[in-house]
């Protein structure tokens, strides 16, 4: 076991930023996890959904969040935004009603003409640690969200771990920072 990776095993050719293998190899498992689980709650709270809401999911991943959103608001729309079809498949698996678009969030791009202004309410959860640059993907994210549509981000803070950085973080964030993205 080598110092860098603490214990986990990741298949050869995966590197942080192959989310369709990482998906694939980890994306059953991460539902399991405790923090995951707390912090799904503490962002349902804080968006505050209405029934008539359209949420969109920033890095949706495989589903774990949009099916947690289902089981507590069955009648929001969700639209998920993920880069890995891996994790997509999950996802639409998990969550057959809701909308899976995979895209790039860190190139330009042009959505579906009606996707654009679609969201009144988005979730970005542990995301924006993963990408050199956060304020370029939550821009265009932005253009799937209608004018004064709520959006809730969680970043991870304090110091990298040798984990974090094994897993692709490329920086933690503090109060001041996380409002300059």
């Amino acid at each position: 076991m080598s110092p860098a990776t603490h214990g986990v095993d990741a298949p050869a050719s995966a590197s942080p930023d192959d989310w369709d293998s990482h998906w694939a190899e980890y994306g059953e498992s991460a539902g399991d996890n405790p923090a995951q689980a707390y912090r799904r709650r503490l962002i349902l709270r804080l968006l505050d959904l209405a029934p008539t809401d359209r949420l969109v999911d920033i890095g949706s991943g495989q589903g774990d969040m949009a099916a947690d959103l289902r089981a507590a608001h069955p009648s929001v729309a969700i639209m998920g935004l993920e880069l890995g079809a891996s994790g997509i498949a999950q996802a639409q698996r998990k969550v057959p009603d809701a909308r899976f678009v995979q895209t790039d969030l860190l190139q330009d791009q042009t959505p579906e003409p009606s996707d654009v202004g679609w969201g009144t309410a988005a979730v970005c959860s542990e995301v924006l640690e993963h990408v050199d640059d956060p304020s370029l993907l939550l821009r265009n994210a932005a253009t799937y969200l209608a004018p004064g549509a709520r959006l809730v981000i969680t970043v991870p803070g304090g110091p990298r771990s040798a984990f974090d950085r094994y897993i692709g973080h490329r920086r933690h964030f503090d109060a001041r920072s996380i409002t300059k993205v």
